[in-house]
């Protein structure tokens, strides 16, 4: 179990708390207004009113000890701002924070932000690929030129093992993982057999994965 601490609690913040403590760890919401905290504090470890922009407030939280601080404010781009320099500050281990626009990213960035996230932005680009490919069930960008995707098993690729497809030498990918109802194998060896329905995590260059 890790400790994390969520700064401000809208949507972002609080769907992120809530699925932090689902997933067993001990979490922090934070909010100056207490009709953010009052849905999820059923769901979370604890809660605190306190105003994340006020530096004696984020220290009394004590959230040097947290393994993970996440900044869920994304339209006040000041406070937003101000909050990542009083956690820098307290010396936060690892600082996640949303922003709402490139330039509030790059704000947050030269701050010194382990991970930004714009929201909107990575949602779009998935929606995208989505769209675009059919047969695609989820997409992540590793970098500029590398993605995972998860894809539905080809017909061709039924009843076939990994090896016998030859996934990494005809298509230049590699399997790391196979959905398979409710179960899902990691690394599955070149003996794995695919079935029909299964889901196939993938990882590779952008233009291999778009030939497929």
């Amino acid at each position: 179990m890790k400790k994390y601490a969520v700064l401000g609690l809208g949507r972002f913040g609080q769907n992120l708390a809530v699925e932090l403590a689902n997933m067993g760890n001990e979490v922090l919401a934070v909010d100056i207004n207490e009709e953010h905290l009052v849905p999820i504090q059923d769901y979370v470890t604890h809660v605190a009113i306190a105003d994340v922009v006020d530096e004696d407030a984020v220290r009394e939280l004590g959230i040097e000890e947290f393994d993970g601080v996440i900044i869920g404010i994304g339209n006040d781009i000041q406070s937003s701002i101000m909050c990542a320099i009083i956690c820098k500050d307290c010396n936060v281990s690892s600082l996640w924070a949303k922003a709402s626009s490139e330039l509030h990213a790059k704000a947050l960035r030269k701050i010194g932000v382990d991970r930004v996230v714009l929201v909107e932005k990575e949602m779009g680009v998935r929606i995208a690929h989505h769209i675009a490919n059919n047969n695609i069930v989820d997409y992540i960008a590793l970098s500029s030129d590398h993605q995972m995707v998860e894809i539905e098993a080809k017909p061709e690729w039924v009843n076939k093992t990994i090896s016998g497809v030859n996934f990494r030498t005809k298509y230049g990918i590699n399997i790391i993982g196979v959905r398979r109802n409710e179960e899902f194998i990691v690394s599955p060896q070149a003996d794995f057999s695919i079935n029909e329905g299964d889901i196939l995590c993938i990882i590779g260059k952008n233009i291999a994965i778009d030939k497929i």
